[in-house]
């Protein structure tokens, strides 16, 4: 059976920083203390809805896929300790091997650009072959030789919609079509509210994540907060963009 590490919620930003990646073997951590962390290093923005309601409209956040959200989740911020990142892809793999379709994947795939360290890490963890893949004017790109019948696990830092899951899906299937995609995704954070992604052309994926974020997502064109004067941006476009939005309705 496995144990669950004692809570480390209310760890200062201090404790969290210096946590012993050892400590966190063979033990499941809950979802909340994934988001205590992220929240903690400052990697988790929220729309604040009482500064709005004083006058403060700010920003709020544009997603990968296009939509507007109140909650937007930085893993360049919380991925960037390396004993975090270790702590993470432990737990990652750790949650994956319990899993009754668990099968250990021939390549683990770290969409880029933000799971990149981290699909290389799991591979390190199932003792596989870390998959290259690389952003090129805005489209992936797989330079990895994958041989037919080898399998690919897919990871990411952050599920919504799949948009980063059917773009890496396709590209690999269009380089190797006998390629075999693990029917799991992995993901940080789940923030689409479904256990299920559908790739009509390719797939139906599950998704296995460290912790679910409940978001408020609108289409671009029908967005409540746009309609109040709030301004939509990127947040990881840049560090500048990140700025921005955390500090829009101080």
């Amino acid at each position: 059976m496995i144990k669950r590490l004692k809570k480390i919620i209310g760890f200062s930003k201090k404790s969290l920083i210096n946590l012993n990646p050892g400590d966190f073997q063979r033990r499941l951590m809950a979802d909340k203390e994934i988001l205590y962390m992220a929240e903690t290093f400052g990697a988790c923005w929220r729309y604040d809805y009482q500064a709005a309601a004083e006058g403060r409209v700010g920003m709020h956040a544009i997603l990968k896929c296009g939509a507007h959200s109140d909650i937007f989740f930085n893993a360049k911020i919380f991925l960037s300790r390396p004993n975090v990142m270790e702590i993470v892809s432990f737990q990652l793999a750790l949650k994956y091997c319990l899993h009754p379709s668990y099968t250990r994947p021939d390549w683990v795939l770290g969409i880029p650009d933000g799971a990149k360290k981290l699909g290389e890490d799991l591979a390190r963890c199932f003792k596989a072959k870390p998959a290259e893949m690389e952003k090129e004017n805005g489209k992936l790109i797989l330079k990895s030789r994958i041989r037919p019948l080898e399998s690919v696990l897919i990871a990411e830092d952050l599920c919504t919609r799949g948009t980063g899951l059917a773009e890496a899906a396709r590209e690999i299937l269009a380089k190797q079509p006998r390629a075999r995609l693990i029917r799991q995704e992995l993901a940080v954070i789940n923030r689409g509210g479904s256990n299920y992604i559908k790739i009509d052309d390719v797939r139906e994926f599950g998704i296995i994540s460290l912790a679910r974020l409940k978001a408020n997502d609108w289409p671009a064109d029908n967005c409540p907060l746009c309609r109040t004067g709030s301004e939509p941006i990127k947040p990881k476009a840049t560090d500048e963009n990140w700025n921005l939005i955390t500090n829009s309705q101080i």
